[in-house]
Order: C-alpha cells, then structure tokens, then sequence
C-alpha cells in the first residue's frame, strides 16, 4: 500500500484515503517485522505530514481575493489548522505569505467593526441630548462625554459631527454649573 502514495511533489489532499490506507496496512504489520521495515515507516509519516500541509496550503488557495466579517470563521478555522501543525511543518507551507496577509486583513476588518460599535454606542447617547440644555441634562451630559473621551482617535474621527453637537453641550453646561455655583441656589428649571 505505501508504494501506491504519490511522490512527495505530486502529493494533494485527494490522496488522503491512499495514505489512510497505507497506515491501515502499516499497523497490521507485527512487531517482529517493524524493524525490517523502517524506511517504509519514516516514508509514511512523511507522506501524512506532507498530506497535512496540502491540506492548509489548499486551504489557503480557497481564500477570496476580497474578505469581509463573513469569513472570519473560515480564517479561524485556518487559523487552528495552521497551529496544529508543528512548526517544522508550518514553514513548509508554501503559501503562509497569503494566508498572513489575509489574516491581517480580517484582523483589520474586526477592528474596524469594533470601532464603528463603539462609535455607534456612543453617537447613541449623544444623538438623543437636546441641543440646548438645562441642570437636567447634566448627568446624561456627563455620561456621554465620559464615554465619548473612552475611545480611541479612531473611534472618535467616526462620530465628528456629535462630536461637535457634545462639546457646545458642553459648554453649555459649564455655563449653567458656574451659573449655578454663582447664585448658589439657581435651580435647573430657573436662570
């Protein structure tokens, strides 16, 4: 059976059930022959390692020229291919340069999304504040600003124009507090 496995070069993933097979047979041999047949055990283990590594190199052949989030689960899963192979193996795999590329892609696109989430959350707490505010608004002014100074440059860049909305509210709070603080007893529904 081992001298039905294809030459190393001409090895895919097509020829699994050949090498299954040969191994098959392989372990049937008794252990008084094993040692007479060495050679034919280190050819074997070098066609199953050679077998797994088609398997992530065509693998990685199969990934789009464009990804989005829909492929996350496919990388994942090329991920966790690539990861059990031993690392001796992983540097055989011609095609690693492609799959770090898109891995990287899918990592950017996941940020992406987290960013716009963010965003999002907050641009939602800006978005329902009135434009002109009283001592009501204080607290919900506050939760927002504490949120909108928790994201990153990048998350911020996405909400400008509530950004802009949630610094004149602002000051207009400030306004109101030093108002407050002037007359001491200034309340919210009077100036």
């Amino acid at each position: 059976a081992i001298h039905e496995i294809p030459a190393e070069q001409q090895l895919t993933s097509a020829d699994r059930a050949t090498i299954e097979k040969a191994r098959e047979a392989f372990n049937l041999v008794p252990e008084s022959v094993v040692e007479k047949v060495v050679n034919s055990q280190q050819l074997l283990t070098r066609a199953e390692d050679v077998l797994k590594i088609r398997i992530v190199e065509e693998t990685i052949a199969t990934l789009p020229e464009q990804l989005n989030l829909t492929h996350i689960a496919f990388i994942n899963e090329l991920t966790a291919a690539i990861h059990a192979l031993p690392g001796s193996l992983q540097v055989e795999v011609h095609n690693m340069a492609i799959y770090k590329e898109k891995l990287a892609i899918i990592q950017q696109l996941q940020q992406q999304a987290t960013d716009i989430d963010y965003a999002n959350a907050v641009r939602n707490l800006i978005n329902p504040l009135p434009t002109v505010v009283t001592l009501e608004h204080v607290e919900k002014v506050q939760q927002a600003l504490a949120a909108y100074e928790k994201l990153s440059e990048n998350q911020k860049d996405l909400i400008i124009t509530e950004s802009a909305k949630l610094h004149e509210i602002q000051q207009q709070v400030n306004a109101l507090l030093q108002k407050q603080d002037a007359n001491g007893n200034c309340r919210g529904d009077r100036h």
